[in-house]
């Protein structure tokens, strides 16, 4: 493995067989000297009963579009200690689980079993800024042959680029400006199958890993927008989710 020289602040990542990424993650000044370690700001392993089998409740802070989507229905369950997301065939929209957070550069790690047709998205959004929609920041995208990241603050979640793809304003230059917002990378996995995600944000750099091997990165301006408040997990078939971890990098 080669070693990289500190140049400024910056997090070194250096996975290798046998060391797990989070324990690889390294603050360094440009001195070279380790400046602090990841803080665990929250976790949730989903072992626990829910408070009731009649209502969606899983817990812990979590909540759901559920109820406006789906009104009545329990589209988010905690089954064999884990939370099974799987979206009501009268659902609206894809079940979504929102989570409270709050960091600027941060690991997100989490578990995860999906179908072969299944897909996943874990995104952070920030309901405090105005300019976007929904506050959608920036979201990582499983399907079922690749991963996709993508920077939806200063992409299609713009307020100005939504309102010029609504009214059918789509030219060359706008083209060009949504397919830099997003990156695409190849991706087969064992399906019905558990497996570890972890992403990455420092700065304006998103990075992506699965299974302890980098998928890939994308740096946009909207990643590196400093207030992810909300967390959000989605699918389109039933997925479950286990040992959610979110470390905040000071």
């Amino acid at each position: 493995m080669k070693t990289l020289k500190p140049s400024g602040s910056l997090v070194f990542l250096a996975p290798r067989k046998g060391v797990s990424i989070l324990n690889a993650t390294l603050l360094w000044l440009s001195a070279g000297v380790l400046l602090a370690e990841p803080t665990l700001i929250f976790s949730d392993d989903f072992n626990r009963e829910e408070v009731s089998s009649e209502r969606e409740e899983v817990g812990n802070g979590w909540t759901t579009n559920t109820q406006r989507r789906a009104p009545g229905k329990r589209q988010a369950v905690l089954k064999d200690g884990a939370l099974l997301l799987a979206t009501d065939p009268a659902a609206k929209h894809v079940v979504v689980a929102f989570h409270e957070t709050s960091f600027s550069d941060g690991i997100l790690e989490l578990r995860f079993l999906r179908p072969a047709d299944g897909t996943l998205g874990v995104a952070f959004s920030d309901p405090e800024c105005k300019n976007v929609h929904a506050g959608h920041l920036l979201v990582l995208r499983l399907l079922p042959d690749s991963l996709t990241l993508t920077d939806l603050k200063t992409g299609s979640a713009d307020l100005n680029i939504l309102a010029k793809l609504k009214e059918g304003k789509r030219d060359a230059e706008l083209d060009a400006l949504l397919k830099a917002k997003t990156k695409s990378f190849p991706l087969l996995l064992t399906a019905n199958q558990w497996h570890v995600l972890r992403l990455q944000v420092v700065g304006q750099t998103m990075t992506a890993f699965v299974d302890d091997a980098e998928v890939g990165s994308i740096t946009s301006p909207g990643v590196g927008h400093p207030h992810k408040r909300v967390l959000e997990i989605s699918n389109n078939k039933p997925v479950r989710i286990d040992d959610v971890k979110i470390w905040n990098l000071p």
